[in-house]
C-alpha cells in the first residue's frame, strides 16, 4: 500500500493532466482474494479528484465498452488506451517496411536490364566491317549477322520445288539432297574458294546423275516396259501353261530364302477360312521356322505393301485339270492378295515345309489357281478358269500395279454398310478404278461423256441388295441424262449392275458382262435393262441361271 501511494504521488500531475472526462482508459484487472474485478476498455464518465474523495489519489467512474460500470475505481489501476487509429498507422509503417525490403530483395536477384543492353552492344561490337566485307552477303544472311532482305517465302518456294523433284521420276533423288545439305557449307566459304568447289561438285553430280540413269535403263530393261503393263494386254498373248509358269516363278522369288542365312526372312501371311487342324498345323510350321532365321507372322487383316502371302483351303470338289485348284470360299483377304499378285497357299504347302523343316517354293496343286464365281456369264469366250495366276503372271511380266479395271468410273447406290462399303472400297482401288464420290460429280461424267463422245471411258453403277430402298440412290435427273447417253451415243459404255459383279471381275481376271448381274431396287432394275438392251422376259431367265465350282 506504501508502494501504491508513492506511485500515486508521483503520477498524479501527469494523470490528471491526460485523463480528463471522455478519455478511453485501459483498467487493470484485480483478481486478488475478496476481489473479482476483470477490467478492460473503457470510456471515463467521471472524474473524482483526491480532495473530493477524501484520499491522496484521483479515481474515476468508468463504463466499460463491453458493458458494465465500475466506480472510484483508483487511478493506479487506469492507463490511457490507444485508439484504433494509432495502431493502424503503426500497422501500415511496419508494412510498408517489409514490402520495400522484400522488393530490394527481389531486384537484387533480377538480373538488371543495363547489363543485358551493355552486353549485347559488347557482343556486336566483336564483328569487325572490313571482315564481313569479305564474307559473302548470303553467308552472313545464313549465320543470322545480317537480316534477310525479304527472301524467306523464295527459299521456303526453293525447298518445296527441290522436294518436288527428288519426288518424281526424271530427277535423280541423290542429287537434290546433296544440294540441299551443302548448301550451308557452300554459303560459308569464302568467294575465291567457293568457286572451284563448286565446278568439282558439279562434275561429281554429272558422273553420278549419269550412273543412276544408266541403272534406271537397266532396270527397266529387265523388269519389261511398265508402260505396256496392261492386264490384258500381257495375259492374252500367253497360254495357260505360260501363265501357270510364271505365276510359280514369282511366287519362288516371294517367298525365296536362298542366300539369306545370315538375314531373317519376315514374312507377313493372312489366313481364311482354315479348319482346327490346319490352323495348328500353320502354328507349327511357324515354331519349327524360327530355328531357321525365318518368321511366319499372322496378320488380322490384309495391308497393302506389307502382306506377303494368302493362306486358305482347297475345294474338295474335284477339278477338270489338277493344277487348276479352286478355292474354297472368296474372302476379302483372298481377293485383295490376288489383286496383289500374292501367292495364295493351300495347307499342303504347309505339310510339304512341315516335312521338309524349311520353306520350299509352291508348286502343283500347294497353290490356290482360279477363284469360285457366283453367276455364270453370256459370253462364251470368257475363260474363268485360272484368275489367281493370270494376275501372279502379269506382276512376274512387267505390270507395276493392276489395271484390272483400269479406265472404268464406278458410283457406289444404294446403302452400304460401314465394313461392307469399305471393303468395296478397297478392292475397287486395288483393281485400279476410280471412285464417283457424289452423285454431281457422277452428273458431271456423263455430260463428258455425252458431249466428247468417249468410247475409251466405262461408267458403272454398282448398286447394293437392299430392297426397301426403291431408287438405290439414282436420282430421277441422274437417271434421265444416263437414259440421253445411252440413246444418244451407241459406243459410251454405261452399266447398271448388283455389286457381285465386282466379285466375279476379280475371280475372272476380265471385265465382265452386266447381263446377269441384274439389281435389286426398281429404279436399278430399269436402268440395268436400258443400259445392257435386255427386255423384261430375258431379265427373269437371266436371274435364273447361276453356277457354283
Amino acid at each position: 500500500e506504501n508502494l501504491v501511494a508513492a506511485s500515486a504521488s508521483i503520477d498524479e500531475p501527469a494523470q490528471r493532466e491526460q485523463i480528463v472526462k471522455g478519455s478511453v482508459v485501459m483498467v487493470q484487472a484485480r483478481t486478488w482474494p475478496g476481489i473479482n474485478k476483470h477490467g478492460g476498455v473503457g470510456r471515463v464518465t467521471k472524474v473524482h479528484s483526491s480532495t473530493a474523495s477524501g484520499g491522496s489519489a484521483v479515481q474515476y467512474d468508468v463504463s466499460y465498452v463491453l458493458g458494465g460500470k465500475e466506480k472510484f475505481v483508483d487511478e493506479s489501476f487506469v492507463h490511457l488506451h490507444k485508439t484504433s487509429e494509432e495502431e493502424s498507422t503503426t500497422r501500415v509503417s511496419s508494412a510498408r517496411k517489409s514490402r520495400k525490403s522484400s522488393e530490394k530483395k527481389v531486384e537484387s536477384r533480377r538480373p538488371k536490364r543495363t547489363q543485358q543492353k551493355v552486353t549485347f552492344k559488347e557482343e556486336v561490337s566483336i564483328y569487325n566491317e572490313e571482315e564481313l566485307k569479305h564474307i559473302p552477303a548470303e553467308a552472313l544472311e545464313w549465320a543470322g549477322i545480317v537480316p534477310k532482305k525479304g527472301k524467306g517465302k523464295k527459299k521456303a518456294a526453293g525447298k518445296k520445288r527441290a522436294l518436288a523433284y527428288s519426288n518424281s521420276n526424271t530427277t535423280p533423288t541423290g542429287t537434290s539432297t546433296k544440294k540441299q545439305k551443302a548448301a550451308p557449307a557452300a554459303a560459308a566459304a569464302s568467294k575465291t574458294e567457293s568457286k572451284p568447289r563448286k565446278k568439282a561438285n558439279s562434275n561429281k553430280e554429272k558422273v553420278e546423275a549419269e550412273k543412276e540413269s544408266n541403272a534406271v535403263e537397266a532396270l527397266m530393261a529387265m523388269t519389261h516396259d511398265s508402260s505396256a503393263g496392261n492386264l490384258n494386254e500381257i495375259i492374252n498373248p500367253l497360254s495357260t501353261q505360260e501363265i501357270v509358269q510364271y505365276a510359280d516363278e514369282r511366287y519362288s522369288s516371294l517367298l525365296s530364302a536362298s542366300g539369306r542365312s545370315d538375314v531373317s526372312l519376315v514374312l507377313n501371311m493372312v489366313t481364311s477360312n482354315l479348319s482346327d487342324e490346319e490352323s495348328d498345323s500353320l502354328n507349327s510350321l511357324c515354331k519349327l521356322l524360327k530355328d531357321k532365321n525365318v518368321s511366319l507372322k499372322l496378320m488380322k487383316s490384309f495391308k497393302a505393301n506389307k502382306t506377303h502371302l494368302c493362306i486358305t483351303s482347297a475345294s474338295v470338289k474335284k477339278q477338270s485339270k489338277p493344277s487348276n485348284v479352286v478355292s474354297n470360299a472368296r474372302t476379302m483377304k483372298v481377293m485383295r492378295s490376288t489383286l496383289a499378285g500374292l501367292p495364295i497357299l493351300c495347307p499342303q504347302w504347309v505339310n510339304a515345309c512341315l516335312s521338309k523343316g524349311e520353306i520350299v517354293a509352291p508348286t502343283g496343286d500347294m497353290s490356290i489357281r482360279t477363284l469360285p464365281r457366283k453367276q455364270a456369264d453370256n459370253d462364251e469366250e470368257c475363260d474363268d478358269r485360272f484368275g489367281v495366276a493370270k494376275y501372279a503372271a502379269a506382276f512376274q511380266k512387267g505390270m507395276q500395279s493392276n489395271t484390272l479395271l483400269s479406265g472404268v468410273k464406278v458410283l457406289m447406290c444404294g446403302s452400304f454398310g460401314g465394313s461392307m462399303a469399305n471393303d468395296i472400297k478397297g478392292l475397287l482401288q486395288d483393281a485400279g478404278a476410280t471412285i464417283i464420290s457424289s452423285i454431281t460429280v457422277a452428273s458431271r461424267n456423263l455430260s463428258d461423256m455425252l458431249s466428247s463422245a468417249d468410247t475409251d471411258t466405262t461408267f458403272v453403277f454398282l448398286c447394293d441388295d437392299s430392297l426397301l430402298d426403291k431408287s438405290c440412290g439414282i436420282s430421277d435427273s441422274l437417271y434421265k441424262q444416263t437414259k440421253k447417253v445411252c440413246d444418244n451415243s451407241e459406243d459410251a459404255k454405261v452399266m447398271a449392275v448388283h455389286f457381285s459383279w465386282l466379285f466375279d471381275c476379280i475371280s475372272c481376271a476380265t471385265l465382265m458382262l452386266a447381263t446377269s448381274y441384274e439389281p435389286s431396287a426398281p429404279r436399278a432394275k430399269a436402268l440395268w435393262r436400258l443400259a445392257a438392251g435386255v427386255e423384261a422376259d430375258e431379265a427373269e431367265d437371266q436371274g435364273k441361271k447361276s453356277q457354283f465350282y
